[in-house]
């Protein structure tokens, strides 16, 4: 169930977000005089820059999302309100796609010069020349347009059962609206694909034929967004995780306050974002750690530690912000992933627990898909660690410009503790060098191994 309340906040708030990076599309091709003047000058390349990295790793979200939600409708059984709710939040992730891609479309159809810039390469945010084109290229491929018309059959043969289970489900009411404001506004209606005969209507198919419908609809909709994610390597079957001996071994040596960077493999979500380990995570621990800190006490956390206890009291818990917001989540979360290295901030233990509780504030907030540390009212996940521990003892944080914005990655944070700069390495887990868990200088000496490896291998290509 927190699975899919996750899931239903992300297409939510995406879909706000997506309709804001429309406004500020517009309002930038209306502003710029690129168009006329020929070029672009220094403050105009970092408003298109930042829109595009905005617009990049929003789109990494919703594709994700949308794998995800085949890989649960392929595991079904049957089709029964967990395929529903599995099958509307994809649709509407992927209607949003198309949506945004469209309307990006229009924006710069006549303007030829802020097209050639959207295209050009963002080597620090692994973007690759022609990215652009290449998106635009499968809105337009037969194939494509044919999946979403799949998708919309399945949906408009249903809708009756959706309309009773969004009824029940108020959230998902709000779902089903997203996906009815955008099917109505999209060409995907019969007159295009006149010559296809559906074989039969969906309420006339047997309970198990409907299965293998509800999977075909599915499957097109992640066909067509893996179009639109133009150089993105994925591998669907892949599951990342820890192993089983080497978490047993990692959960004695973390402590409250540490930083997981973590690393998913053939994941959607290491692109658009730099460094190895693209991600981290807050350990906080149980419970049992956090209230001799006397945390629990304080006004930042008293109305939270219900959460944390719910959390905590079994497995450790971690404040983690990922697609869906900055959330309380088991510390399995960030353990679902490939390769981690824990950081240790060299605080002492009153200071970690005045930066757990300045990084609670932010618990329930936004994710933040602009990667800009100017504001607080979104957060990235390394954004997390920067308002925990920004300025205690002796630990600063040197925020570094990208695309005209003040940011902090996790190459950052690694190339900081490598420095022993504000952090230690305690342990590192990297199978692609190493299939045991190293610790201290072994630790440190697999950390430089895999940036330098990742390093090469960026510079050769």
């Amino acid at each position: 169930m927190e699975s899919l309340d996750s899931d239903i906040r992300t297409v939510i708030d995406l879909h706000h977000y997506f309709g804001e990076l429309k406004q500020q599309a517009a309002l930038i091709a209306n502003q710029i005089s690129a168009v006329d003047r020929g070029y672009f000058l220094p403050h105009e390349d970092e408003q298109v820059h930042g829109l595009l990295i905005s617009y990049w790793q929003a789109r990494s979200a919703l594709f994700d999302l949308v794998l995800s939600k085949r890989r649960e409708v392929e595991g079904a059984a049957r089709v029964d309100e967990r395929t529903d709710a599995s099958f509307l939040l994809g649709f509407a992730a992927a209607l949003i796609l198309v949506d945004a891609a469209r309307y990006l479309r229009t924006v710069v159809e006549h303007r030829p010069v802020v097209r050639r810039k959207l295209n050009e390469p963002l080597v620090e945010f692994g973007i690759p020349a022609g990215t652009y084109d290449a998106v635009q290229r499968s809105l337009l491929r037969a194939r494509h347009a044919w999946h979403l018309f799949h998708a919309s059959q399945y949906f408009h043969a249903n809708q009756n059962r959706f309309e009773a289970f969004a009824t029940n489900a108020a959230t998902f009411r709000i779902v089903l609206d997203i996906i009815q404001s955008l099917a109505q506004n999209l060409d995907i209606g019969f007159a295009r694909f006149s010559q296809v005969k559906l074989r039969t209507r969906s309420e006339q198919i047997l309970r198990h034929m409907q299965h293998q419908t509800i999977v075909r609809a599915v499957y097109g909709m992640q066909k067509l967004v893996s179009g639109m994610m133009s150089g993105v390597f994925i591998r669907p079957g892949h599951r990342p995780q820890v192993p089983a001996d080497v978490a047993a071994q990692i959960r004695p040596l973390v402590r409250t306050g540490d930083v997981l960077l973590v690393r998913k493999e053939y994941a959607v979500t290491n692109y658009f974002l730099p460094g190895y380990w693209p991600h981290v995570a807050l350990y906080l621990g149980t419970t049992d750690c956090l209230q001799p800190l006397g945390i629990h006490a304080h006004p930042h956390v008293v109305k939270r530690w219900p959460s944390i206890c719910q959390v905590g009291q079994t497995e450790p818990c971690v404040l983690e912000s990922l697609k869906d917001g900055v959330r309380l989540r088991s510390w399995q979360s960030p353990l679902a992933s490939d390769s981690m290295v824990v950081l240790r901030p060299q605080l002492s233990l009153d200071e970690i627990a005045t930066g757990i509780c300045r990084g609670m504030v932010h618990e329930g907030k936004s994710y933040d898909f602009d990667f800009n540390f100017a504001n607080a009212d979104r957060l990235v996940c390394t954004e997390v660690v920067y308002r925990s521990f920004e300025n205690l003892g002796t630990l600063k944080f040197q925020l570094v410009r990208r695309a005209g914005r003040p940011t902090l990655s996790g190459w950052d944070i690694t190339q900081m503790a490598l420095r022993q700069d504000g952090f230690d390495i305690v342990a590192a887990y990297v199978p692609a060098y190493d299939k045991q868990l190293a610790q201290s200088d072994d630790a440190i000496r697999l950390v430089r191994t895999a940036l330098r490896q990742t390093t090469d291998v960026s510079s050769a290509s």
